[in-house]
């Protein structure tokens, strides 16, 4: 009968990452190469988390070369180290508590694509997902034209003088109410598509 090869012998790099404060160093000494199944207690190279993972795992991530740790690799949310209000404060300062309640920004990563809503520096509440605001940097929607907030930048209110021009009858085709349109949105308006213009200039 062939001996029992040892994983500490056959991995030493590996062995020398396991977090023996956790996976007990006689119970380790004892597992062979063949106990890929065993659950075992690892350190990340920052030394600061510990996470489980069987022993298949830990080798397969070796050889790919990438980081097993899953709060390193933001598989995994620990507050305090790879949330949006640590790794992105001031994103997270424009959260919109009262909206998201119960959600908040130290519970979702800065590349999270589940959307929330958001109060900018000027108070327009938005709806985008993070990973809008903290990785490609877009700003609030309201702010850059791209969302109507009535009463800020609707037509109507950027040009109140087109409120008597508007052609209710015209203009039924369009999905939103009067007055409830971006300035771009209304040169599609039947009959403002020529006063426009002159009125911007």
């Amino acid at each position: 009968m062939p001996a029992k090869v040892f994983f500490v012998d056959r991995h030493p790099d590996l062995a020398a990452t396991i977090d023996y404060s956790i996976s007990p160093k006689g119970e380790i000494s004892k597992l062979g190469v063949d106990d890929r199944r065993h659950e075992v207690w690892w350190k990340c190279s920052t030394g600061k988390h510990s996470y489980p993972r069987t022993i298949s795992s830990r080798v397969a991530n070796t050889k790919k070369k990438s980081s097993p740790c899953p709060y390193c690799s933001n598989v995994t949310l620990l507050k305090g180290f790879n949330d949006l209000a640590t790794t992105h404060p001031e994103i997270a300062a424009q959260w919109d508590f009262e909206l998201n309640s119960p959600l908040t920004p130290t519970e979702v990563f800065a590349n999270d694509t589940s959307p929330v809503y958001w109060l900018c520096k000027d108070g327009h509440s938005t709806k985008t997902h993070p990973q809008a605001r903290a990785i490609q940097g877009k700003i609030c929607g309201v702010c850059r034209n791209k969302r109507v907030q009535v009463g800020i930048n609707d037509l109507f209110t950027t040009h109140p003088e087109l409120r008597e021009m508007w052609d209710e009858e015209a203009n039924k085709e369009l999905e939103s109410r009067a007055g409830n349109l971006l300035i771009g949105y209304a040169k599609t308006a039947t009959n403002l598509r020529a006063l426009l213009e002159p009125v911007r200039t």
